[in-house]
């Protein structure tokens, strides 16, 4: 039976594999698109449609590379920014964000040697890490 909640996170998924398609990682920055896709991803969160192993897929899916372009960087802190206000709040959850926030630092890290990495990403990826610093 397709429910209305079925057909929004089914397409939600067709969606998200569309923007991560091959061009994704080769494009050099987010359109307003691909941030309200992964802000939006976010809010399926907090309204309980997507639970947290599948926020700590989609982020897999952006930082997996060895050297995620800025792109898949913006798009993850926008769905961290989105989520970072309740994803702690369950024992796997803060798991998932410990994970994140430790492979956001390495990624930061490795950019003041290589300096890879816009000073835009580098504040994004601050942002994130220090919001989620203050609820501690």
């Amino acid at each position: 039976k397709l429910t209305f909640t079925r057909i929004l996170l089914n397409t939600c998924q067709h969606e998200f594999e569309q923007a991560c398609g091959l061009d994704f990682a080769m494009r050099l920055t987010a359109t307003e698109q691909d941030i309200a896709l992964f802000e939006f991803l976010g809010h399926l969160f907090l309204n309980q449609l997507i639970v947290a192993k599948v926020v700590a897929i989609i982020t897999q899916a952006l930082l997996e590379p060895k050297l995620p372009s800025e792109l898949q960087l913006q798009c993850c802190c926008a769905l961290l920014r989105t989520v970072n206000c309740k994803i702690d709040e369950t024992a796997r959850g803060a798991e998932i964000m410990d994970e994140i926030v430790h492979r956001l630092l390495e990624l930061k890290d490795a950019s003041s040697s290589r300096g890879n990495l816009s000073t835009l990403i580098l504040a994004e990826i601050d942002s994130v890490v220090s919001s989620r610093a203050r609820k501690e």
